[in-house]
C-alpha cells in the first residue's frame, strides 16, 4: 500500500517538475520532448558529462511508468512522433538506429526498467516506434484527404 501511494505521489509530482533539478541546478526539462535530430545530438553530447547524466537519470525516474510498460504517454514525454519517425531500433529501411543511442540504449532502460530483461525493453521500444510510424502515416493521410476535400469546396 505504501509503495502504491509513493508511486502515485511520484507521478502527480512529475507533472510539476521544476525547470532546474533540485540537486545540482541543471535544467534538464528544456531538452524534452526531443523534437528534432539537433536536440537529440545536443542531448547526447551533454550526457557525456557525469553531473548531467546523473541529473538526467533522476529526471527520468520521476517520469517512469508505474507498471514497467512503455506507452506513448511515457515515450511522448521523451521524444515526439515527428522526430521518432526518422528512427527505428535497428536502423533499417533508411532510418537512423536508436539501439546505438546512449539515451535509448542505456539511460532510459536504467531509469525505468531495471527489473525488466533488456530483451523485453527492446521489444517494448520497437513496438512504440512502430506505433509512432503508424500514427504519423495515419495523420499524414488525414491531412492529405482534408486538403483534397478543401479544394472542392
Amino acid at each position: 500500500m505504501i509503495v502504491l501511494l509513493e508511486n502515485i505521489s511520484r507521478h502527480v509530482n512529475a507533472s510539476n517538475i521544476p525547470e532546474e533539478d533540485a540537486n545540482n541546478g541543471i535544467n534538464i526539462k528544456k531538452y524534452f520532448p526531443i523534437k528534432n535530430d539537433a536536440m537529440l545530438q545536443e542531448l547526447n553530447i551533454k550526457v557525456e558529462e557525469n553531473e548531467f547524466k546523473k541529473a538526467l537519470c533522476q529526471f527520468l525516474r520521476k517520469l517512469r511508468p508505474l507498471n514497467n510498460k512503455l506507452s506513448i504517454k511515457h515515450l511522448s514525454r521523451i521524444i515526439t512522433d515527428n522526430c521518432l519517425i526518422k528512427f527505428n531500433w535497428q536502423g533499417t529501411h533508411n532510418k537512423q538506429p536508436l539501439k546505438d543511442n546512449i539515451l535509448f540504449k542505456e539511460i532510459i532502460y536504467n531509469a525505468w526498467f531495471t527489473n525488466t530483461p533488456k530483451d523485453t525493453y527492446i521489444k517494448e521500444m520497437q513496438n512504440q516506434i512502430r506505433a509512432a510510424h503508424i500514427r504519423f502515416s495515419k495523420n499524414k493521410k488525414k491531412k492529405l484527404k482534408s486538403n483534397i476535400y478543401k479544394q472542392y469546396l
